[in-house]
Protein backbone atom coordinates (compact mmCIF):
# COMPACT_ATOMS: atom_id res chain seq x y z
CA UNK A 1 0.00 0.00 0.00
CA UNK A 2 1.37 3.35 -0.96
CA UNK A 3 2.15 5.72 2.62
CA UNK A 4 -0.50 8.07 2.86
CA UNK A 5 -0.69 11.46 1.01
CA UNK A 6 0.37 14.62 2.96
CA UNK A 7 -2.29 16.41 4.72
CA UNK A 8 -1.62 19.73 2.81
CA UNK A 9 0.68 20.29 -0.23
CA UNK A 10 1.01 22.75 -3.33
CA UNK A 11 1.79 21.69 -6.69
CA UNK A 12 1.47 22.93 -10.46
CA UNK A 13 -1.09 21.14 -12.73
CA UNK A 14 -1.41 20.78 -16.30
CA UNK A 15 -5.22 20.02 -17.02
CA UNK A 16 -6.46 18.86 -20.42
CA UNK A 17 -10.56 18.63 -19.56
CA UNK A 18 -12.49 18.19 -22.96
CA UNK A 19 -10.75 20.18 -25.64
CA UNK A 20 -9.31 23.07 -22.86
CA UNK A 21 -5.72 22.94 -21.87
CA UNK A 22 -4.44 25.24 -18.89
CA UNK A 23 -2.67 25.25 -15.88
CA UNK A 24 -3.91 25.97 -11.83
CA UNK A 25 -1.56 26.16 -9.01
CA UNK A 26 -2.78 23.75 -6.18
CA UNK A 27 -2.82 24.57 -2.46
CA UNK A 28 -4.62 21.38 -0.38
CA UNK A 29 -4.47 22.89 3.47
CA UNK A 30 -6.25 19.86 4.62
CA UNK A 31 -8.08 16.73 3.03
CA UNK A 32 -11.40 18.42 1.45
CA UNK A 33 -9.83 21.81 0.95
CA UNK A 34 -8.74 22.86 -2.13
CA UNK A 35 -7.32 26.16 -3.69
CA UNK A 36 -6.83 26.48 -6.93
CA UNK A 37 -5.30 29.77 -9.14
CA UNK A 38 -6.06 29.52 -13.02
CA UNK A 39 -3.92 30.68 -15.23
CA UNK A 40 -3.34 29.64 -19.61
CA UNK A 41 -6.79 29.76 -20.57
CA UNK A 42 -8.32 33.28 -21.23
CA UNK A 43 -11.39 32.38 -20.00
CA UNK A 44 -10.06 31.51 -16.69
CA UNK A 45 -7.15 33.46 -16.59
CA UNK A 46 -6.71 35.55 -12.91
CA UNK A 47 -9.61 33.14 -12.26
CA UNK A 48 -9.28 31.78 -8.04
CA UNK A 49 -11.50 29.02 -6.95
CA UNK A 50 -11.50 27.50 -3.24
CA UNK A 51 -13.61 23.89 -2.43
CA UNK A 52 -14.58 23.24 0.76
CA UNK A 53 -16.58 20.31 1.20
CA UNK A 54 -19.40 20.63 -1.45
CA UNK A 55 -18.94 24.66 -1.24
CA UNK A 56 -17.08 25.91 -4.22
CA UNK A 57 -15.96 29.98 -3.66
CA UNK A 58 -14.75 31.52 -7.47
CA UNK A 59 -13.29 35.21 -7.20
CA UNK A 60 -12.30 36.72 -9.63
CA UNK A 61 -10.92 40.40 -9.55
CA UNK A 62 -13.32 41.97 -7.36
CA UNK A 63 -15.83 39.42 -7.16
CA UNK A 64 -17.19 36.40 -4.90
CA UNK A 65 -19.76 34.05 -5.25
CA UNK A 66 -20.48 30.83 -3.36
CA UNK A 67 -22.46 27.98 -4.42
CA UNK A 68 -22.83 24.20 -4.63
CA UNK A 69 -19.69 22.59 -6.84
CA UNK A 70 -22.05 20.79 -8.92
CA UNK A 71 -23.87 24.53 -9.74
CA UNK A 72 -20.22 25.60 -11.58
CA UNK A 73 -19.66 23.71 -15.41
CA UNK A 74 -16.89 24.89 -15.99
CA UNK A 75 -15.17 24.09 -12.61
CA UNK A 76 -16.78 20.63 -12.81
CA UNK A 77 -12.77 18.90 -13.24
CA UNK A 78 -12.14 20.90 -9.37
CA UNK A 79 -14.74 18.59 -8.03
CA UNK A 80 -13.55 15.51 -9.62
CA UNK A 81 -10.11 16.09 -8.57
CA UNK A 82 -11.04 17.20 -5.22
CA UNK A 83 -13.23 13.84 -4.44
CA UNK A 84 -10.34 11.67 -6.24
CA UNK A 85 -8.22 13.33 -3.63
CA UNK A 86 -10.24 12.54 -1.12
CA UNK A 87 -10.57 9.43 -1.96
CA UNK A 88 -7.19 8.50 -2.40
CA UNK A 89 -6.46 9.77 0.65
CA UNK A 90 -7.91 5.76 2.18
CA UNK A 91 -7.39 3.77 -0.53
CA UNK A 92 -8.62 -0.36 -0.91
CA UNK A 93 -6.37 -2.65 -1.48
CA UNK A 94 -7.71 -4.34 -4.15
CA UNK A 95 -7.66 -0.74 -5.82
CA UNK A 96 -3.74 -0.27 -5.43
CA UNK A 97 -1.01 -1.37 -7.85
CA UNK A 98 3.05 -1.37 -7.06
CA UNK A 99 4.36 0.30 -10.04
CA UNK A 100 7.72 1.93 -11.49
CA UNK A 101 8.28 5.04 -8.81
CA UNK A 102 5.14 4.90 -6.95
CA UNK A 103 1.62 3.21 -7.15
CA UNK A 104 -1.28 3.12 -9.67
CA UNK A 105 -4.97 3.79 -7.72
CA UNK A 106 -7.97 3.34 -9.66
CA UNK A 107 -11.26 4.56 -8.30
CA UNK A 108 -14.59 5.81 -9.56
CA UNK A 109 -16.08 9.66 -8.79
CA UNK A 110 -19.40 10.08 -9.99
CA UNK A 111 -19.57 6.94 -11.72
CA UNK A 112 -16.81 7.54 -13.90
CA UNK A 113 -13.46 5.52 -13.51
CA UNK A 114 -10.37 7.01 -12.74
CA UNK A 115 -6.77 5.81 -12.67
CA UNK A 116 -4.55 7.72 -10.72
CA UNK A 117 -0.72 8.09 -10.48
CA UNK A 118 0.99 8.38 -6.67
CA UNK A 119 4.90 9.24 -6.09
CA UNK A 120 6.92 6.57 -3.65
CA UNK A 121 5.78 9.55 -0.64
CA UNK A 122 1.98 9.59 -1.68
CA UNK A 123 1.90 12.68 -3.89
CA UNK A 124 -0.83 12.68 -6.36
CA UNK A 125 1.07 12.86 -9.72
CA UNK A 126 -1.34 12.30 -12.05
CA UNK A 127 -5.29 12.18 -12.72
CA UNK A 128 -6.63 10.46 -15.94
CA UNK A 129 -10.51 9.99 -15.94
CA UNK A 130 -11.25 9.17 -19.68
CA UNK A 131 -15.22 9.43 -18.64
CA UNK A 132 -14.75 13.25 -17.87
CA UNK A 133 -12.58 13.66 -20.47
CA UNK A 134 -10.09 14.64 -17.86
CA UNK A 135 -6.05 14.54 -17.29
CA UNK A 136 -4.15 16.11 -14.75
CA UNK A 137 -0.31 16.23 -14.93
CA UNK A 138 0.86 17.65 -11.33
CA UNK A 139 4.14 18.75 -10.63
Amino acid sequence: MPPPPPQSFTGQARVTFGDKQFTAALEQSCPGSLRLAFSGLSELEGMEMRLEGGTAIVRYGDMELSMPTPALPQAGFAGLLNEALRQLAQPTEESVKRVTGGWEIKGTVEGMAYTARVDMEGMLRSLHMPGAALKVDIS
